[in-house]
């Protein structure tokens, strides 16, 4: 699985095809997590001016309370970073 910056407008699986239950938010933590191939224990947090798509995720299944705050969440992430490289 791989977790990408992408345009604003386009919707992530793990946004749409979520419900935004906590079981399915923890499904689609575990599915990032679980297929990524960086090692966690190292920086596992989101850190503001770098763009790091899986990290972002992880923030937006977290502490976002809703799908649609995901979303906001999301795009205003996707907007800050689109001019820069693709990492």
């Amino acid at each position: 699985m791989s977790v990408k910056i992408g345009k604003v407008g386009q919707i992530p699986n793990w946004i749409w095809d979520n419900d935004w239950s906590a079981k399915r938010r923890l499904y689609w933590l575990n599915q990032i997590m679980a297929f990524s191939s960086r090692d966690w224990s190292q920086y596992a947090h989101a850190t503001p001016g770098y763009p790091d798509a899986e990290k972002w995720a992880i923030w937006c299944l977290v502490c976002c309370d809703t799908k649609e705050e995901a979303l906001k969440t999301w795009y205003d992430f996707c907007e800050q970073y689109k001019d820069t490289p693709r990492y």
